[in-house]
């Protein structure tokens, strides 16, 4: 397959995406799941993933008992908007799209639905679909909003067009100033860092994502309340990831950190729920209590934060509401409604969720001093 660093179920969608788009009617009948799990080498689930993205495009329909067809033509332009996320079947993304497609309904709105992988190439793909079907606006999650984009001619043609454009979680450096919908990153870290360091921790590490503005938001919120306890950060404590080596983070995080017995922290702050269960996994295998020894907190609130044990204490991301924000300024830009230019971002204002993976530091843990300075906060 082309381009074998995406994900596998990304791969089969593009494959037969092309294939839909050959197939030049409609109802043309698709391979059934068997024949692609064949085909593939791959798994029931990676196959139903490829098919879900391309029926959230709406270019293939099921019918129970059937099969997977190529569908009709999508709805009439003026019916349509797209939406790109970085993510779109798992974590914090289908409370997401719910809230946009439920707000869209109410207005008789369809929507293409597109994931980027958090990478430019696909988000470009995305964009030239969504233009080629003159989609009356769009709702776009950036990818790697901390660097310039690679597809800055994209969102300068659209603004030079005009199209309605709504930014969710972040706009990447340079963007024409579209409106933008967000989560108080920063404040969100901040709270549950300072309830940490209420609890008594002074030793406080931290994994943050760094090709996401939402990243580097979290971890200056991080720095920000240890600056107002007086703490300084250790950075032996402190590990900085992207996209591309999140499925490696934690474990790398704790053999460094917790190989050394003598000098660790108590409690660690996560980028986001997902990572904060794979270090309560990778705390588990190194012998480590939680929270006994070690108190560990996320960010979102997603369905991962109460499954785990101990269930976690975290930020809650206001998911549907968001979701159904961003439609509801799109529409009004749709519908004509100008924004002045103070007042093009909604910053929603995210709740510090208190549960039982984070307690007081015990013994004399609660004695040690974070990383022996307690000379003022950082500059």
């Amino acid at each position: 397959m082309a381009n074998q660093k995406n994900p596998m179920y990304v791969q089969i969608a593009d494959e037969l995406r092309k294939r839909a788009a050959a197939a030049h009617k409609t109802g043309g009948r698709m391979p059934t799941e068997n024949e692609l799990m064949a085909q593939y080498h791959v798994s029931r689930h990676t196959v139903r993933q490829a098919l879900d993205q391309l029926v959230h495009e709406n270019l293939l329909v099921r019918t129970p008992g059937k099969g997977t067809f190529v569908a009709e033509p999508p709805p009439t332009a003026s019916q349509v908007v797209a939406v790109i996320l970085t993510y779109i079947s798992d974590y914090i993304f289908p409370a997401i799209i719910r809230g946009i497609e439920r707000r869209l309904q109410e207005e008789s709105f369809s929507m293409l639905l597109f994931s980027t992988q958090n990478q430019f190439d696909m988000e470009r793909r995305a964009f030239e679909s969504a233009l080629s079907h003159h989609c009356r606006g769009i709702i776009i999650e950036p990818a790697k909003s901390t660097l310039p984009s690679a597809n800055m001619d994209m969102f300068e043609k659209m603004y030079g067009q005009n199209l309605p454009v709504v930014m969710l979680h972040a706009a990447s450096p340079g963007l024409p100033p579209f409106r933008k919908v967000l989560v108080d990153d920063q404040e969100g870290t901040y709270l549950v860092t300072q309830h940490l360091v209420t609890q008594g921790h002074a030793r406080v590490g931290g994994i943050f994502k760094v090709d996401d503005k939402q990243g580097l938001l979290r971890f200056k919120g991080f720095v920000h309340a240890l600056q107002q306890a007086g703490l300084r950060f250790n950075p032996d404590w402190v590990h900085l990831y992207t996209t591309e080596s999140k499925a490696v983070v934690t474990e790398q995080y704790t053999r460094a950190v917790f190989g050394n017995r003598d000098a660790q922290p108590t409690a660690v702050v996560c980028y986001n729920d997902e990572i904060a269960v794979n270090l309560l996994k990778q705390a588990a295998a190194q012998g480590l209590a939680v929270p006994e020894e070690l108190s560990i907190v996320g960010f979102d609130d997603s369905l991962l934060a109460l499954a785990s044990q101990p269930e976690l204490t975290t930020v809650r991301h206001p998911q549907e509401e968001m979701g159904r924000i961003a439609a509801d300024e799109l529409l009004a830009m749709i519908h004509g409604r100008t924004v002045p230019a103070d007042q093009r971002t909604l910053r929603l204002t995210p709740q510090l969720v208190v549960r039982t993976s984070a307690q007081p530091p015990s013994g004399a843990n609660a004695e040690y001093s974070y990383g022996g300075l307690h000379s003022g906060p950082m500059e």
